[in-house]
């Protein structure tokens, strides 16, 4: 018998103790031992002790109800359980009061709207349909909180069809539709770009008197900026003000990236400068938008002078934004820009981030200065900035290109004791070094540990390995390898074909390239203009040059044609060439 017995006669007040007392031990004990219940109030106690109910480190177990709990006391309980994440025991507990014969407080609407919100936002679809399912079955009739949370979470994983389902079903059950409902379904139409879909809801919307709101607008707008349809976009924009909505500064940022992605840098900053004009602060997306906008249409001085006047308007300039311009740099080749930018930013007081040591480092390595991309390595970990899979994928790749094969692999090793795990780029970069220096025992050496570190083999590190093995001579373990694909889960694709066929047109074997060629077609994988060649160059090769002409004639036109009778044209023999002339 324990000493000290605690009986509620409500359990308002558990959502606050941070104890592992139970509303099983709560409501039961009171019958086990017939004792009168007694009234404490447990709030004022603990917010004397700054104790908060979101902190409450054990949520309730499933429990078991008494008959006599009020329902407001049940509804606490849920929500208690929702706020610390519990969204299973809250679901629990509802389908235990349902097993309860004499249960007074069956589950309403606020809880199962509450767990059903909870389950979606964790992913966990299946179980919120279910339950939504089990409350129309028990009589409990869904609200448009209920339809809504379902909604958003079926948009989330792009089933935009079960999500229209859905609508359908509110409006044949009279279920009010509001304009978060509309807003959300049409965000997510216009995301997938299935913009006339959208274009029938808003209809819809508007004739069951559901005005739209800055939100619905800023949905189809972008809808129309992701299709390119500018004008539209613009003419949606300008119609805000006559439906009496107002711009937003998200309104203004989706027109302005619309405009720079569909490279209109021009209309952008005409937007921008209309934003300031209606006295609306640009935010920082905005002007981290236009500076990528200026840096793609290279406008780069321009784009260098955004971060002082987003000073001017009281912003500062986050890591993002300078990277953005150090990223824009690089890849112009402008080096000696970027690293002047590069030293600018730890002037002005910024610590610059992996991502951007990771961003210089790339620059160097792909203009083949790979000793300054290893400066800067060596100056990043004096720093304190400490490298990740990216900054050694980058080095090794640049160092692999290099045709320093030894230092790419003792950064590999160096990666690992630095308890960084090496990726499928990892693998793949010095795959495709060693085969291409014919180091093919290597590379199959290396292959082979690919499963010991928890990497998965993908298409591009078996084309490296196939490609090594035909350009060595192994032609039949290379078609060995290639049979294999599919029991990998892989699929072949037109690089693959291309490296197989030209291995086996280089071994003489043009039968089997060229039923490769045809069993590539059927297996809806298009052959490209360097498939041709291959298969064309392997007849030549062979002296086969009427089966070259038999091949290409009628397949192709136009310049890939054109290509095919150059390789031709002084190859064939008179009668050949009499064909030649004459085809296409």
């Amino acid at each position: 018998m324990p000493s000290v017995v605690f009986v509620f006669s409500d359990v308002k007040g558990l959502q606050y103790v941070s104890m592992r007392i139970t509303s099983v031990n709560v409501c039961t004990r009171r019958d086990e031992r017939r004792l009168d219940p007694i009234d404490l109030t447990l709030t004022s106690p603990w917010k004397k002790r700054n104790l908060h109910p979101h902190v409450a480190p054990n949520p309730c177990t499933p429990f078991e109800f008494h008959s006599n709990l009020s329902p407001n006391s049940i509804e606490q309980l849920h929500f208690s359980n929702l706020k610390t994440g519990s969204s299973s025991t809250a679901s629990s507990g509802i389908k235990k009061r349902f097993n309860m014969e004499t249960s007074t407080c069956p589950p309403g609407i606020i809880q199962y709207s509450c767990i059903i919100d909870s389950l979606c936002k964790r992913k966990r679809f299946v179980e919120a349909l279910k339950l939504f399912t089990e409350m129309k079955r028990k009589g409990v009739s869904p609200n448009v909180v209920t339809y809504t949370c379902l909604i958003h979470g079926l948009c989330s994983i792009h089933s935009w069809d079960e999500a229209l389902e859905l609508l359908s079903e509110m409006h044949a059950r009279n279920v009010s539709l509001n304009v978060h409902t509309f807003s959300i379904l049409l965000d997510a139409l216009c995301k997938e770009g299935r913009i006339t879909e959208a274009e029938s809801l808003l209809s819809l919307m508007i004739q069951i008197g559901v005005t739209p709101n800055t939100v619905t607008y800023n949905s189809l707008i972008r809808g129309y900026c992701l299709l390119g349809k500018m004008d539209v976009a613009r003419k949606l924009f300008d119609s805000m003000v006559d439906q009496r909505c107002t711009h937003s500064v998200i309104s203004y940022n989706i027109l302005i990236k619309g405009y720079s992605e569909n490279k209109k840098i021009d209309e952008a900053l005409s937007v921008f400068h209309e934003m300031c004009n209606e006295e609306i602060v640009p935010s920082l997306v905005t002007y981290n938008t236009l500076i990528i906008g200026l840096c793609q249409a290279g406008r780069f001085e321009e784009a260098l002078l955004l971060p002082y006047e987003m000073k001017s308007h009281g912003l500062t300039p986050d890591i993002s934004t300078y990277n953005t311009l150090l990223d824009a740099l690089c890849n112009n080749t402008k080096l000696d820009e970027a690293l002047k930018f590069f030293d600018s930013m730890i002037d002005q007081g910024y610590t610059p981030s992996v991502m951007s040591y990771n961003i210089l480092m790339k620059g160097y390595s792909e203009n083949e200065k790979i000793d300054e991309a290893l400066n800067l390595f060596s100056k990043m970990s004096k720093n304190g900035v400490n490298p990740n899979v990216v900054t050694y994928n980058t080095l090794i790749s640049g160092l692999s290109h290099a045709g320093r094969l030894e230092e790419a692999r003792m950064l590999s090793s160096e990666m690992k004791s630095r308890g960084l795990k090496p990726d499928i780029v990892t693998f793949n970069t010095i795959l495709n070094t060693l085969c291409k220096n014919g180091k093919l025992d290597e590379a199959r050496s290396l292959f082979n540990t690919m499963d010991d570190d928890g990497v998965v083999p993908d298409i591009v590190t078996c084309n490296c390995v196939i490609d090594g093995m035909c350009k060595s001579g192994e032609t039949d373990d290379a078609y060995g390898m290639f049979l294999s694909l599919s029991s990998r889960g892989l699929q072949p694709n037109v690089r693959t074909y291309n490296i197989m066929i030209d291995g086996l047109c280089k071994a003489s074997e043009l039968d089997k390239a060229n039923t490769l060629f045809l069993e590539m077609k059927a297996n809806g994988c298009s052959a490209d203009e360097i498939t041709y060649k291959i298969m064309v160059q392997g007849f030549i090769r062979a002296k086969q040059t009427t089966r070259a002409i038999e091949f290409i004639n009628g397949s192709l036109n136009g310049n890939v044609w054109a290509d095919m009778k150059k390789l031709l044209n002084g190859c064939c023999p008179p009668m050949d060439q009499k064909i030649l002339s004459s085809s296409n």
